[in-house]
């Protein structure tokens, strides 16, 4: 008799404790799945700011590039 409670409590706490690990470990994947995704959208946000910084530059500099040789067929037609 005694030896079948001592089982049954062994048996609940095995159970338990395979539960809390499975419970940890859940939360421990989840935790890493955000942390990715985190890591992903920032790294994402980045790559598209500097995107945005490179073209907005090349557009200047085309801009630039092209008022200057207006500027510099003006002058050549007045001279």
């Amino acid at each position: 008799m005694v030896i079948v409670v001592i089982m049954v409590i062994v048996v609940i706490v095995v159970i338990m404790v395979i539960m809390v690990i499975v419970v940890i470990v859940v939360i421990m994947v989840i935790l890493v799945i955000v942390v990715i995704v985190v890591i992903v959208v920032i790294v994402v946000i980045m790559v598209i700011m500097v995107i945005v910084v490179i073209v907005v530059i090349m557009v200047i500099l085309v801009i630039m590039v092209t008022l200057e040789a207006k500027d510099v067929t003006a002058r050549n037609s007045r001279a």
